[in-house]
C-alpha cells in the first residue's frame, strides 16, 4: 500500500544513512527500509530514554512544509505505524501526524545503532590497552614472544568484536499436554528457530509428541543442546513439559545442573525447567530457567460474581505460591534469567496476590521485563488495561534489552492454520497443537 506524506529533510537524510548502513551496495526502496524498521518498532518505544530524546529532536521543525514522499509499505507495516502512534500519543498526551512518527522512528533507529557501535568500539579500545600493557611489560623481543603477543592480540580483538548481546526466545507452543496422544510438533516451530537464530530459548507447553525425535533433529541438529531429552514424570502425569535449548558453541551446561519440577493435578507446582549454563568465552555462569505458572484452579462460570471474585483471589494466591517456589530456587544463584508464560491477569486487574505488578513477588533484586501490547488473543487490545501480557522475562544480575512480542512466525507456517485469522489467536478451537501466543524475543548480556 502507498503511504503519502510530507517528510522533513532530516527524515530523508536519516533514511538515507540507515539505508546505506543496513543495505550497502543494494538497491532498496524507501518503503522497503521503512517496512523493515516498523517491523521492530517496539524495541524503540520500549527504550523510553531514546524515545523521549527522539521526540524532542523531532519537535524542532525545519523550514518549509516538507517534501512529498510516497512510501510503498506493507499493510502490517501500516498497522505497526498506527500502533506506534497510539503509544506515543498516549505517552505524551498529544496527537502526532504519521510524518512525525516516521521522523521519530528514524531518529530512534539511528540513535540505537550509534550507541551499539560506540559500545563495541569502547570494548575493543579497552582490550587494545590491555594488550599494549602486555607488550610494555615484556622484556624480550625474540620471535617466539612476538608471535605469542600477536596471537593474544588477535584473540582479544576477536573477542572484542564479538562482545554482543545474546538473543533469547520464548514461545508457548500450545501442545496442551498432548492429552489425546495425536499431536505432532508443527514445522513452524522448527522454521522459527532457524529464522530467528536465538542463542538460547524456552518452549512452554511442550509435549513429547509422536514426532519429537524428528523435531529435535530438525530444530536443533548439531547446533543446539537441549533439556529434557526424553519424557519426564510430567508426561506420565498428563502435564505439560517445558523445554530449554542453547547453542553449543556459546554455552555449555554445568554437569548435572539441569532439572525440571514434577507437576500433578494436586501439588500446585509450576512447569519449571532450569539449567546452569557457562559462557564458553568467559566461563561466566548463570541459571537459565523456563517457566509456566500453571492454572492452579478453574473459575466456576456459573457462580455468582461475588463467588467468582473469591475464587479469583484464591487462584491468584496459588499462582503466587508457585512463583515464590521458583524464586526460592533461583535465590541460590547470583545471575538468573527466567523466561516464560506467567498466567497473570489483564493489566488493569487489581489483584495484589498475582498480577503484572507483582511478578517478582516484591523481591527488588529481580527485574521484570514486560513488553508493550499483549502476548495472547489479538495483537492490539481495546485498551491498555484490557491487554493480556502473559509472557515476561525476570532477571537477576543480568541486563535485558530490546524485549518485544512478535507474531511474524505465522508467515513461516505452511499448514495454512493461521490463514483464518492471521495474528488473532483468540479462537483456540482450531489452534490446538499450534502456538497461540506471540513469541517473546529479547537480548541480554552477562555482567
Amino acid at each position: 500500500m502507498y503511504l503519502r506524506t510530507k517528510a522533513q529533510q532530516r527524515t530523508l537524510d536519516n533514511l538515507q544513512v540507515i539505508t546505506k548502513n543496513n543495505y550497502p551496495d543494494l538497491r532498496v526502496t524507501k518503503g522497503y527500509v521503512l517496512t523493515a524498521l516498523l517491523e521492530g518498532y517496539k524495541q524503540y518505544v520500549n527504550n523510553e530514554e531514546v524515545l523521549k530524546k527522539a521526540i524532542k529532536e523531532s519537535d524542532v521543525k525545519q523550514e518549509g512544509s516538507g517534501t512529498p514522499v510516497n512510501f510503498n509499505i506493507t499493510a502490517q507495516a501500516n498497522t505497526n505505524l498506527e500502533s506506534m502512534k497510539r503509544i506515543i500519543d498516549k505517552m505524551t498526551g498529544r496527537s502526532f501526524f504519521p510524518a512525525q512518527i516516521i521522523d521519530i522512528l528514524l531518529i530512534c533507529a539511528l540513535s540505537i545503532e550509534s550507541k551499539d557501535f560506540m559500545e563495541t568500539e569502547d570494548s575493543i579500545d579497552s582490550i587494545r590497552l590491555q594488550i599494549i600493557k602486555k607488550i610494555a611489560d615484556t622484556d624480550t623481543t625474540d620471535v617466539m614472544t612476538l608471535y605469542k603477543i600477536r596471537k593474544v592480540l588477535n584473540e582479544s580483538f576477536e573477542r572484542g568484536c564479538n562482545m554482543m548481546k545474546y538473543k533469547v526466545l520464548e514461545h508457548n507452543v500450545n501442545q496442551a499436554t498432548n492429552k489425546d496422544g495425536k499431536n505432532s510438533l508443527p514445522a513452524v516451530i522448527v522454521t522459527e528457530i532457524h529464522e530467528e537464530k536465538p542463542d538460547l530459548g524456552s518452549l512452554p507447553e511442550f509435549a513429547f509428541c509422536k514426532n519429537y525425535m524428528q523435531f529435535f533433529d530438525d530444530a536443533f541438529g548439531d547446533e543446539y543442546d537441549y533439556y529434557p531429552k526424553e519424557p519426564t514424570a510430567n508426561t506420565d502425569n498428563k502435564q505439560n513439559e517445558l523445554l530449554l535449548f542453547w547453542k553449543k558453541e556459546k554455552f555449555e551446561a554445568v554437569l548435572d545442573s539441569a532439572q525440571t519440577t514434577e507437576v500433578t493435578w494436586e501439588n500446585n507446582m509450576p512447569n519449571f525447567t532450569s539449567v546452569i549454563l557457562k559462557e564458553k568465552d568467559t566461563e561466566k555462569e548463570f541459571l537459565f530457567c523456563g517457566l509456566r505458572i500453571t492454572m492452579a484452579r478453574c473459575i466456576d462460570n456459573n457462580a455468582s460474581k461475588a463467588e467468582q471474585q473469591k475464587q479469583y483471589k484464591q487462584q491468584a494466591a496459588l499462582r503466587r505460591e508457585q512463583m515464590e517456589y521458583v524464586l526460592s530456587v533461583t535465590d541460590k544463584c547470583e545471575h538468573v534469567l527466567i523466561v516464560g508464560d506467567f498466567n497473570n491477569y489483564r493489566r488493569g486487574v487489581d489483584l495484589e496476590e498475582w498480577n503484572v505488578g507483582c511478578i517478582n513477588c516484591g523481591k527488588q533484586d529481580y527485574t521484570v521485563y514486560t513488553p508493550n501490547g499483549q502476548s495472547i488473543y489479538k495483537e492490539d487490545a481495546m485498551s491498555d488495561d484490557y491487554e493480556f501480557p502473559e509472557d515476561h522475562i525476570v532477571s537477576r544480575g543480568i541486563e535485558v534489552s530490546n524485549y518485544r512480542y512478535d507474531r511474524k512466525f505465522i508467515k513461516w507456517d505452511t499448514s495454512g492454520i493461521y490463514k483464518k485469522a492471521g495474528t488473532d489467536f483468540s479462537d483456540w478451537s482450531y489452534l490446538h497443537g499450534y502456538p497461540d501466543h506471540a513469541t517473546l524475543i529479547a537480548e541480554f548480556e552477562l555482567s
